[in-house]
C-alpha cells in the first residue's frame, strides 16, 4: 500500500459520524452477503470500497497495523484474500466486518519480525 490512502482518508474524514457507524455495523456475515453477490454491481462496488478502505485506513494510518502487503497489491486481490477468510472463518462472520478484513490482510501479508497485533 501506498500514499494513494491519504485522499480517501481526507475523505473519510468529512463524510460523519453516519459512516462511522455503519462501517462499524457491518458485520462479517454481511461482508460476505455483499461480497459474493453474483451480477450485482453496486454489492460488488461496496465490497470493493469497504475491503479497499478499511485496507488503506489500516495499512497508512497505523504503522503497527500488521499488514505489510505489496504496494502492487491489486483490489481484486485484497477482494480474494478477504472472500477466501469469510469462507474459512465461518465462526467470525457474526462480528464486526472491520477486524475481519484485518485479521484476513494480517494473514495474507503479515510483517516480518512484527508481533501480530490483537485483532
Amino acid at each position: 500500500m501506498n500514499s494513494k490512502g491519504l485522499p480517501a482518508l481526507l475523505l473519510l474524514g468529512t463524510v460523519g459520524a453516519g459512516a462511522w457507524h455503519y462501517a462499524h455495523a457491518l458485520s462479517g456475515d454481511d461482508l460476505a452477503t455483499v461480497c459474493t453477490a453474483k451480477d450485482d454491481k453496486t454489492r460488488e462496488a461496496l465490497c470493493v470500497g469497504y475491503v479497499s478502505g478499511v485496507s488503506e485506513t489500516l495499512t497508512s494510518v497505523l504503522q503497527t497495523s500488521g499488514i505489510c502487503a505489496p504496494d502492487s497489491v491489486s483490489l481484486g486481490k485484497l477482494m480474494t484474500i478477504v472472500i477466501e477468510y469469510i469462507d474459512a472463518h465461518p465462526e467470525k462472520r457474526q462480528g464486526s466486518a472491520v477486524p475481519l478484513v484485518w485479521s484476513a490482510l494480517v494473514d495474507a501479508w503479515p510483517c516480518p519480525g512484527m508481533k501480530t497485533p490483537v485483532r
